[in-house]
């Protein structure tokens, strides 16, 4: 059974990677509209035109900008520990990197998959409730590809299935007062799902069964973010949330257990 409570982000602390482009931009804005303390943005670029604009959507919270390599696994305890040093707390980490690129196999493995399980276990020393921290959400943003084959695009549906690893337990929340949740958007407006990524597939005649991918309706960033926010909000640990078309759905996978 799944532990659930609402959790309010009034005065919170959040600290959302791959806050810069895409799904974050937009996820970033609502977690704004929210009265959020601090919103730290952690990525590898500096966007000034996205810092910019959401400094004006809550003058009130303070924003700050971290360079991050998710690769880097030196750069991922610096970063999360200046946030600890200057805010004192990590009450939200979302962890929102990913590229979608399989021509270079290592990389993208390690940005969609080892790099947010390397912030999530760090991320749970720095958040428990029964050290030094105040418990907490962790979100991973997955993909309706992690949820479907997406023959395609084989090595990105491994890495977003990947993402619903099962630190959920309420055995782990009991620990440590720390909810993880599972957010999988469907096609979304975004530099992520342009035709010319989308038909760059696993082998070069992958682009023979993209089409259909690109015929449904997308939703916007926008309707995205605000959605992410609600799911933390709602605060299920270890639920799963489709979100697609600007509507979300919790699911429920099968579990395969051996015959007695």
């Amino acid at each position: 059974m799944s532990t659930s409570s609402n959790f309010s982000l009034k005065g919170k602390v959040v600290v959302y990677i791959g806050g810069t482009g895409g799904i974050g931009i937009g996820s970033c804005k609502a977690f704004l509209s929210r009265n959020i303390s601090n919103l730290y943005v952690l990525d590898r670029t500096y966007n000034e035109e996205t810092i910019k604009c959401f400094q004006e959507i809550n003058p009130s919270t303070k924003l700050s900008f971290l360079p991050l390599d998710i690769t880097k696994n030196d750069e991922i305890s610096r970063c999360l520990e200046q946030v600890i040093c200057e805010a004192h707390y990590i009450d939200v980490l979302v962890n929102g990197a990913g590229i979608c690129d399989e021509r270079d196999v290592e990389k993208e493995i390690a940005i969609n998959l080892t790099g947010p399980i390397q912030t999530t276990i760090k991320a749970f020393k720095l958040m428990n409730r029964n050290k030094k921290g105040r418990g907490g959400v962790i979100v991973n943003i997955s993909s309706i590809a992690g949820l479907k084959p997406f023959e395609a695009k084989a090595v990105y549906c491994a890495t977003k299935h990947g993402l619903n690893f099962k630190i959920t337990a309420d055995f782990y929340f009991k620990k440590t007062g720390i909810t993880v949740l599972c957010v999988c958007p469907g096609l979304t407006t975004s530099p992520m799902t342009s035709k010319d990524v989308v038909t760059k597939g696993t082998f070069p005649y992958s682009a023979e069964i993209t089409t259909d991918v690109l015929k449904e309706k997308p939703q916007t960033v926008d309707e995205m973010g605000e959605m992410l926010v609600k799911i933390v909000e709602i605060n299920k640990n270890g639920s799963i949330w489709l979100c697609r078309i600007g509507t979300m759905e919790e699911i429920f996978l099968g579990m395969y257990e051996e015959p007695e």
